[in-house]
């Protein structure tokens, strides 16, 4: 009894001495609380803050990989890009001659001399310093193969000083087409004719020239490189002078799905027209179109001609340019946005479509610059198979080339 008692008392004494000599643990000053298992086991607290930083450069690094992966996806074009232009362009002074009221007018040099330095600053929207294009209205309803080019423009976007000039190109206007097989030239010419001087010899090279809007079909037709879009942006390049970085094309489903995706458009008539032929009638004032509507008065021509006829579709541009930018309509923007990316054919990718748009909203209405080839400087002439084409003054069409190319004079 007296060696247990003695043993217990000096047990308890070496506790109460290694209590006294143990030194004392902090609190802990951190709010994070100790994980602890079920066993008792606690992590300290710099171990949870190495943790946290793990998962949290892991997540880190699966959002910027989500993130670069639609930046990606964002930049890639949504169709087919154009490929490179090559020669040189006619109007730079080896246009063939023109008939012009009854006499071959003198090639005229596009009066290019030294393009004036480009402007100052950087550009804005996140864009390059300027972006060329090509516009195409089709007059097909149903696909994008087996169709003429009705409507055509170039538009010169500038992203340093923000403005946009779109340049119209009638339809019929009489051109060379290039890069055709020698089956597509004939048939060419015996489809439209030749333009052929009194004595019946042809004014023009045989099977070289055509209309503009037939580029676009034979491009497709014969699957040349980049198909109808390229061979029509290279026509346009070589007849004028105009360049195009990329394209858009809308077939008329196309073009009447987008309006009425808006809400249809308040446009103003000049004044009544009436086209029996299809029975369409149009009165003097405003009136709200939904999308075919719309296209009726894209498409009337009967009344006047065909230059009054692609000032209506200019009107159109501008209307939906206007609609687009008001505040009531801006929570409609994607949804436009994506049904035209599904409905049309271009190579420009999401990001420049954003980057289009973001200008738009910053340029001025006198910023918007519109160019044609007039009925002045135009002749409406008929081949020998009497198909009814436009001959272009080459003097004139330069002046009117080099404005657009690089604005007008400081």
């Amino acid at each position: 009894m007296g060696l247990q008692f003695a043993a217990r008392r000096w047990k308890a004494l070496y506790l109460r001495a290694m209590s006294i000599l143990k030194p004392k643990q902090p609190r802990p000053t951190s709010p994070l609380p100790q994980l602890r298992s079920k066993q008792g086991f606690s992590l300290p607290t710099w171990a949870i803050i190495f943790i946290a930083l793990i998962v949290s450069l892991g997540l880190i690094t699966v959002i910027g990989q989500t993130l670069s992966q639609a930046s990606r996806e964002a930049s890639v074009p949504l169709g087919p890009t154009l490929p490179a232009f090559h020669g040189t362009p006619l109007v730079g002074g080896n246009a063939a001659p023109l008939l012009m009221g009854g006499t071959l007018a003198a090639p005229g040099a596009l009066p290019l001399g030294t393009p004036p330095p480009p402007p100052p600053g950087t550009p804005r929207c996140g864009g390059p310093d300027q972006l060329f294009l090509l516009l195409a209205g089709l007059d097909n309803e149903a696909n994008y193969d087996n169709a003429l080019a009705d409507s055509i423009r170039v538009a010169r976007f500038d992203f340093i000083e923000p403005s946009i000039s779109i340049l119209t190109i009638q339809r019929d206007s009489w051109v060379v087409i290039p890069d055709l097989p020698s089956n597509a030239s004939k048939n060419l010419s015996g489809f439209l004719g030749q333009m052929v001087n009194a004595d019946g010899s042809p004014t023009f090279p045989p099977a070289d020239y055509g209309k503009i809007n037939i580029a676009y079909f034979y491009g497709n037709l014969y699957e040349l490189p980049g198909g109808g879009p390229a061979l029509l942006a290279k026509t346009i390049y070589l007849n004028f002078g105009v360049p195009s970085d990329n394209y858009l094309v809308m077939n008329m489903a196309a073009f009447r799905d987008v309006v009425d995706a808006m809400g249809g458009l308040d446009i103003d008539v000049p004044r009544d027209l009436n086209d029996p032929e299809k029975d369409w009638y149009f009165k003097r004032g405003i009136e709200h179109m939904d999308g075919e509507r719309a296209l009726e008065y894209a498409r009337i021509r009967h009344p006047d001609s065909d230059w009054d006829r692609t000032a209506r579709q200019t009107q159109i541009m501008m209307a939906v340019r206007d609609k687009m930018l008001q505040p009531d309509h801006w929570k409609n923007v994607p949804a436009i946005i994506n049904q035209f990316i599904d409905n049309v054919r271009t190579d420009l990718s999401r990001d420049q479509i954003t980057q289009l748009l973001c200008l738009a909203s910053q340029t001025p209405q006198e910023g918007i610059r519109t160019y044609d080839f007039s009925e002045k400087m135009s002749v409406v002439a008929r081949t020998d198979h009497g198909a009814s084409v436009v001959l272009i003054n080459p003097v004139a069409a330069g002046n009117q080339v080099y404005e657009f190319l690089y604005g007008p004079p400081r």
